[in-house]
C-alpha cells in the first residue's frame, strides 16, 4: 500500500517547484484548471465518497448516457466553481506585477523538481497532486498502455496485460470419464443479495430457476466492476498491485485440458481482458442481445466448452434495464433521475427492484437455454458488486466509492446444474448444498468452476479459497479491496455500517 505521507511529500515538492519556477501570473494561469479540478475532486471525495482521478482513468468504460446523467446534478455547481475561481484568478492577475523570476528562485525550483523526479516512485507520482491529474489525462488521451502500467499500475486501455504463457498446470481428475461438459459463468452487475426473493428480498421479484442453489452471504472482491471482474476470473486475491493481473483467466486453465472458450459481454473488453478463444462484445445493446449468440455457443459441437456471459443486469440507470410492461413494481421513470440520488430515493429503489427482477429473468433465460443441450452442464451466477441506497447514517448512494460498504459488497451466488451433471457428481452437489448457507467469497468461484469440470490445477492461494464442491468453506477473514495494494475485511464493513 502506498503511504499517504509519501503522496503528501510528493505533492508538496511539486507545488513548491511550480511556484518557484513560474512568475506569479503564469503560475495563476497554469494552475487554474488544476485548481478547478482539485475543488471538484475534494467535493466528490468529501460529499460523494468517489475518486474523480480513478473515474477519469475508467472513462472509456462508461457510456455517454452514464457520464452525462452522472454530471447533470452537479452542472450548476461546476459552473459556480469555474466562475468563482475564475473571478479570483482575474482579481489576483490584475493586482500582480508582471515580472520575471529571479535566478535563485529558478535554481531552487529546479532543485525541488529534481528531488521530486529522482526520489519519487512512479506509482506515487501517479497519485500525487497535480501529477496524478496530468498523467491520468495524458493516459486517457493517448491510450498509452505503458504510461498506465508504469504510473498507475493499471492496464485498462491498450493491449491485454495477460501473459498467455502463464500456466495453471491444469489436468483432468482421475474420475473424469470423457463426458461432454459445458461450464458456464454469468457475471452480473449491481445485484444485491437482499433484493432476491431467495434472500428474503421483495416478494414480487421472480424466483430463480427451479433446482438452483442460492448463497446469500457472499462478499465481492471489490465494490466496482473495474476491479471486481478481474479478481473474479483469475487467481489474484483482493489487494494485489495490478488491476488486471498478468495471470491468465480460469478459461485458459480449462483450455489447457481441451475446453473451447467463449466470452460474451454487454460490457467493454478492457474491463476484464478476457483470453477466451471466441469473444463478442455488444455494448449498449441490452443483455437480451446476447442470448442468440449464447445459443450458438451452447450448440457448438465441441465436447467441452467454457462460456462466460458478462451482463449489465441492474446497473444504473435502472429504468433502462427492464421493460415497463414486465416490471413487477410501478414507478414513473420520468420522475427517476438517471443517476442514483437521495432526492428521489424511494423511486430509485423501486426502479432498482424492477431491474433486479429483469436480471433474474435473464439468468433464468440462460439456464433455460442451458437445460436443453446434451451432456453435463454446470452454471454459476454472481454479481460483481452491490449498490448503496442510503442504507445507514452515511447516506451513500451507488457504488465505486472511496471506501466500500457492506451494502455494495454483499452479493449472491447462484449455482445450477442439469440432471446429467448432478447424476455423475452426486456427492459434490450434496457438498455444495451444505456450503451455500455459509459465509462465502468471490474467491471460491474459480476453484468451484474448475472442479465442476473434473479438473485440478495449481493455485498459489492455497486454503484461502475453496472449491465448494469438494471441501468446506475456507475459514478466516473475508478480504475486500479498497484500492490497489489495500484491503479491508467484511467484519470491519459490518462495524462501519452500525
Amino acid at each position: 500500500m502506498i503511504s499517504p505521507w509519501a503522496i503528501a511529500f510528493a505533492t508538496s515538492l511539486q507545488l513548491l517547484a511550480i511556484r518557484l519556477l513560474l512568475p506569479t501570473r503564469a503560475f495563476l494561469l497554469v494552475t487554474w484548471p488544476i485548481l478547478v479540478f482539485g475543488a471538484a475532486t475534494g467535493f466528490a471525495r468529501i460529499f460523494c465518497g468517489v475518486d474523480l482521478v480513478e473515474l477519469l482513468l475508467q472513462l472509456p468504460t462508461f457510456t455517454s448516457v452514464e457520464i452525462s446523467s452522472s454530471l447533470r446534478p452537479y452542472f450548476a455547481g461546476m459552473v459556480l466553481c469555474i466562475t468563482a475561481t475564475g473571478a479570483l484568478l482575474f482579481a489576483c492577475f490584475a493586482t500582480t506585477d508582471a515580472k520575471r523570476q529571479s535566478r535563485p528562485r529558478i535554481v531552487y525550483g529546479l532543485l525541488a523538481l529534481t528531488v521530486f523526479v529522482t526520489l519519487t516512485p512512479m506509482e506515487v507520482i501517479g497519485r500525487a497532486w497535480p501529477s496524478g491529474f496530468l498523467f491520468a489525462s495524458a493516459a486517457l488521451v493517448d491510450r498509452s498502455h505503458r504510461l498506465r502500467l508504469n504510473v498507475f499500475q493499471d492496464q485498462a486501455v491498450g493491449r491485454s496485460p495477460r501473459n498467455l504463457q502463464s500456466k495453471w498446470f491444469a489436468r483432468n481428475k482421475a474420475e473424469y470419464g470423457g463426458n461432454r461438459q459445458t461450464i458456464m459463468f454469468i457475471i452480473g452487475e449491481s445485484v444485491r443479495s437482499d433484493y432476491l426473493k431467495e434472500c428474503n428480498g421483495p416478494q414480487l421479484i421472480r424466483p430463480i430457476h427451479d433446482g438452483s442453489l442460492v448463497a446469500c452471504d457472499v462478499t465481492a472482491g471489490a465494490d466496482s466492476t473495474y476491479h471486481s471482474v478481474p479478481l473474479l476470473i483469475s487467481r489474484e486475491l483482493p489487494g494485489h498491485q495490478h488491476r488486471v493481473s498478468a495471470d491468465t483467466s480460469f478459461q485458459m486453465a480449462l483450455a489447457e485440458v481441451g475446453f473451447e472458450s467463449y466470452w460474451l459481454g454487454s460490457q467493454a473488453q478492457l474491463i476484464g481482458w478476457s483470453d477466451a478463444l471466441h469473444q463478442l462484445y455488444l455494448e449498449d445493446m441490452g443483455d437480451d442481445a446476447l442470448l442468440p449468440h449464447l445459443g450458438y455457443a451452447l450448440t457448438a459441437t465441441f465436447p467441452r466448452k467454457t462460456i462466460v456471459v458478462h451482463a449489465n443486469n441492474a446497473h444504473y440507470p435502472y429504468c433502462k434495464r427492464y421493460k415497463q410492461k414486465d416490471a413487477p413494481y410501478t414507478v414513473d421513470c420520468n420522475l427517476v433521475s438517471l443517476a442514483p440520488g437521495t432526492d428521489d430515493l424511494e423511486a430509485q429503489k423501486i426502479a432498482y427492484r424492477n431491474a433486479v427482477d429483469a436480471s433474474v429473468g435473464f439468468i433464468n433465460q440462460v439456464i433455460e437455454q442451458a437445460a436443453h443441450i446434451p451432456g453435463e452442464v454446470f452454471l454459476v451466477f454472481t454479481s460483481d458488486h452491490g449498490e448503496n441506497f442510503s442504507d445507514d447514517r452515511r447516506a451513500l448512494m451507488g457504488h465505486e466509492l472511496i471506501h466500500p460498504t457492506r451494502w455494495d459488497i454483499q452479493v449472491p451466488i447462484v449455482f445450477w446444474a442439469n440432471d446429467e451433471w448432478k447424476k455423475s457428481h452426486a456427492k459434490q452437489w450434496t457438498n455444495l448444498r451444505d456450503q451455500v448457507g455459509k459465509p462465502l467469497t468471490h474467491g471460491d468461484i474459480v476453484p468451484t468452476l474448475i472442479s465442476a469440470a473434473d479438473v485440478v490445477y495449481d493455485d498459489p492461494r492455497g486454503n484461502r479459497v475453496a472449491s465448494l464442491l469438494d471441501s468446506k468453506v475456507a475459514e478466516g477473514s473475508r478480504p475486500v479491496q479498497i484500492s490497489l495494494g489495500a484491503t479491508t475485511d467484511w467484519q470491519t464493513l459490518l462495524r462501519e455500517a452500525e
